[in-house]
């Protein structure tokens, strides 16, 4: 089994670190008593989806649950990451948010609640593989680390997926970036092609004859090429570049066709998607 324990002080970004392991497809679980370990290790012993666990001072009992870490890294590829901040900003992040401390309570003052986490936490974070102190870090430098210093993490992994679309159905809400093709050519106009979409040859045929087409094509080839690595440096997970039509059948079909037959040459992962083909 590959594991990924998470723990650290309150407010550290434990819950951030978590999301980021959930978008790797980490079976994620958060806040989970360590003498639950074994149990979760027997229910999972035939997976082999990789698990994260988060665990905070509420559950940590130091003695057992240091014996119960060593004996399950022992037995699986797993790393102990320790997040840590400086008890000013974990002060700050706390009265910014307006969330309550996990161990603070009318007797219990904010101050003290952070000190004593540090002090329940203090043998865990002795055996942590990797320490990350996140005083100054932003959830972005904090992605980029994950995913370099746990994941080794290819820099081309982002998922490309082109998609067609009609404006006259409404734009995709998930695209990050969106052309309008309505200014080319447009099949419907010929009564021969009207039933027909941007697969059909005859579409295909008509549209290839248009200089339009063409230009359009290698702009937007040219565009994405240029900032695709601008986004790849950026650690992004996918990016979705929509091209809409009037009805979606036609034009933003054939060019969403072309622009993936070019890119799946020179990315692994490209998807393709035609929104509004029935």
């Amino acid at each position: 089994m590959k594991a990924i324990i998470i723990s650290g002080r309150s407010g550290s970004g434990k819950s951030s670190a978590l999301q980021i392991l959930e978008d790797l497809q980490y079976y994620c679980i958060d806040n989970l008593p360590l003498r639950l370990l074994p149990e979760l290790e027997k229910q999972l012993e035939n997976s082999n989806m990789p698990v994260a666990i988060s665990v905070d001072a509420r559950n940590f009992n130091d003695k057992t649950d240091i014996k119960i870490i060593e004996n399950f890294k022992q037995h699986h590829d797993c790393k102990l990451i320790y997040m840590d901040s400086e008890t000013d900003h974990l002060l700050k992040r706390f009265k910014e948010t307006r969330r309550k401390h996990p161990l603070s309570n009318k007797k219990t003052s904010l101050t003290e609640a952070i000190d004593a986490d540090k002090k329940l936490m203090r043998q865990i974070s002795l055996i942590a593989d990797i320490k990350i102190d996140t005083t100054n870090m932003q959830v972005k430098k904090l992605r980029e680390f994950i995913l370099t210093h746990l994941e080794n993490t290819e820099i081309d992994n982002l998922s490309l997926q082109f998609e067609s679309f009609g404006f006259k159905h409404g734009v995709p809400i998930d695209a990050d970036f969106v052309f309008d093709v309505r200014c080319l050519p447009n099949p419907y106009w010929e009564k021969s092609l009207r039933d027909q979409t941007g697969l059909d040859k005859e579409v295909v045929q008509f549209l290839s004859r248009e200089k339009e087409c063409e230009e359009m094509i290698n702009d937007l080839q040219t565009f994405v090429n240029k900032w695709l690595p601008a986004f790849k440096n950026e650690r992004r997970q996918y990016l979705n570049i929509a091209v809409g039509c009037t009805g979606g059948r036609h034009r933003s079909v054939y060019i969403i066709e072309r622009l993936q037959e070019h890119f799946k040459k020179l990315h692994k992962n490209v998807s393709l998607r035609h929104r509004d083909l029935r």
